[in-house]
């Protein structure tokens, strides 16, 4: 995809520069640049992603991230996520523990917070969910981390929190 923005600006100075100098008005010069630049960014997209290559690409993000395996048994990992969770934080904002069944193997977690967005938007909410299931297998124990975020307008704290909350966990269960 970096390869196809790249190739859309150089296409869209160059085209620009060849119409500006034809027609002599940078406006008239503006639109035709656009649109080869956006044709020749899908051209490298649809490229870049056709075929089984790109399938294969489309299914592993379906998918989502592969499961978390460790070598603690159920108990004992279910013990230490509960742990992460109860003592992390994101700023002021801490993690609240919804749904804790050790039976089930499953945690669901919630961090909810404002950020406030200036004068003209205001307080946005924001809200990240997190449901943890815990698959006892031979000798070790597989996580699935399914994440569900709110954030309107801006998900750049609302990823930093998933990103601290799974590298946290992964740590603590390496």
């Amino acid at each position: 995809m970096q390869d196809g923005i790249l190739l859309g600006i150089v296409t869209w100075i160059i085209v620009g520069a060849v119409m500006n100098a034809i027609t002599k008005d940078v406006m008239q010069s503006f639109a035709p640049a656009t649109l080869a630049a956006l044709a020749v960014f899908g051209w490298s997209y649809y490229q870049q992603n056709k075929g089984e290559a790109g399938k294969a690409r489309r299914e592993a993000k379906a998918a989502g991230p592969a499961p978390i395996v460790t070598a603690m048994t159920m108990p004992e990992a279910f013990g230490a996520v509960r742990n992460i969770l109860t003592q992390s934080h994101f700023g002021q904002n801490w993690w609240q523990l919804r749904n804790v069944d050790p039976e089930a193997g499953q945690i669901q977690a919630i961090m909810t917070w404002k950020e406030y967005f200036g004068d003209h938007v205001g307080e946005l909410d924001r809200q990240v969910v997190l449901t943890i299931t815990f698959m006892p297998g031979e000798g070790n124990t597989q996580l699935k981390l399914e994440w569900d975020v709110q954030s309107p307008m801006n998900r750049n704290q609302a990823n930093q929190v998933v990103e601290k909350t799974t590298e946290e966990i992964y740590i603590a269960l390496s």
